[in-house]
C-alpha cells in the first residue's frame, strides 16, 4: 500500500530536501562495496515490476524524447562544447560500437537533404578534406591521376582501384574538383 501525501506535505518535503544534491547528498563520493550490492541484489531476488510500473520507468527514462531544445539552451550547449575534444581512447571505443552498423537509404536520403545548398567557408572546406584524409598533396595527386590517365571504358573504375574508393566516390570526386571546363576541353 503507497501512501498518498497532500500537495502541502509533498511541497514542505521538496523544500527540505532541496539543499540535498550533489556534494550536499550525504551519500556523495561514497560507493557502496561489492558485499553490500551483493545483499541487496539478493534481497531483490523473486520480485517483480507490474507492466503499469515498468512503463512508468520507461517514459521517465525516455527523457527529451519527442521534445525539442530551445534556441537558448542549444546555445548554452554550444558554448560549454567549445574547446571540447574527444579522445583518442573515446573515438577508438564509439568506432567499435558503430562497427557493422549501417545507415538506411532513408536516413542517408534525410542527411542529405539537410546538407544540401549550405554554404561553407573554404576554411570549413578544408577541415572537412582534412578530416577525410585529403591533404593538399593528396588532392594535387588525385587530380593530376584523373587529368593524366587515358579516357577509355572504365577509367574510373581503374582510378577508384588506385585509390581504394568505390567508383561513385571517384565519380563524385571528378563532378565536385575537377571543373566542368577541363571536361569541355578535353571532352
Amino acid at each position: 500500500m503507497t501512501r498518498k501525501y497532500t500537495e502541502e506535505t509533498k511541497s514542505k518535503m521538496s523544500n527540505s530536501h532541496a539543499d540535498i544534491s550533489g556534494k550536499n547528498h550525504p551519500f556523495y563520493g561514497k560507493h557502496l562495496s561489492g558485499e553490500h550490492k551483493r545483499k541487496i541484489s539478493i534481497s531483490s531476488l523473486g520480485k517483480y515490476v507490474s507492466e503499469e510500473t515498468k512503463n512508468k520507468i520507461s517514459i521517465n527514462h525516455k527523457g527529451m524524447e519527442g521534445k525539442h531544445h530551445t534556441e537558448e539552451t542549444k546555445k548554452k550547449i554550444s558554448v560549454a562544447n567549445i574547446g571540447r575534444f574527444v579522445s583518442e581512447e573515446t573515438r577508438k571505443k564509439r568506432s567499435i560500437a558503430n562497427t557493422g552498423k549501417f545507415v538506411s537509404e532513408e536516413t542517408k536520403k534525410k542527411i542529405g537533404d539537410a546538407n544540401r545548398g549550405k554554404i561553407r567557408s573554404e576554411e570549413t572546406k578544408n577541415k572537412i578534406r582534412i578530416a577525410m584524409g585529403l591533404t593538399e598533396e593528396i588532392m594535387e595527386q588525385r587530380l593530376e591521376d584523373v587529368r593524366s590517365v587515358e579516357k577509355v571504358w572504365g577509367w574510373k573504375t581503374r582510378i577508384a582501384e588506385k585509390w581504394g574508393l568505390s567508383t561513385p566516390a571517384v565519380r563524385k570526386f571528378i563532378k565536385k574538383y575537377v571543373s566542368e571546363n577541363y571536361w569541355r576541353k578535353n571532352a
